[in-house]
């Protein structure tokens, strides 16, 4: 009932999910409502659909419904972590090039 611990604990998660799928954001999208035996048996998303809607909604809302974005370079944003100047911590995919204190 934490909501810090909630969040830390489903961004870390995630991450686990994004290194075991080698950063395939559907499979780990999927893996994080199936269970990531059933995505490893199938290989590929369940055809469970709340798991599919899951992760259209997720992935229309990550790309702001436009389909993914791309950076400089080609490469699609990366969520990442920045620390505010008042020490609050905000997870974002926006891509600014002059952002406080980005880290990963």
């Amino acid at each position: 009932f934490n909501i810090e611990q909630n969040i830390e604990g489903g961004v870390k998660y995630l991450r686990h999910l994004l290194d075991k799928f080698n950063g395939n954001l559907t499979l780990a999208l999927a893996a994080y409502n199936a269970g990531p035996a059933r995505v490893e048996k199938v290989k590929g998303v369940p055809s469970i659909p709340e798991t599919v809607n899951h992760v259209k909604r997720v992935m229309k809302t990550y790309f702001g419904g436009s389909g993914p974005r791309r950076l400089p370079g080609g490469q699609t944003p990366k969520i990442r972590m920045v620390t505010l100047e008042d020490g609050s911590v905000l997870y974002t995919n926006a891509f600014s090039p002059g952002s406080l204190a980005i880290s990963n």
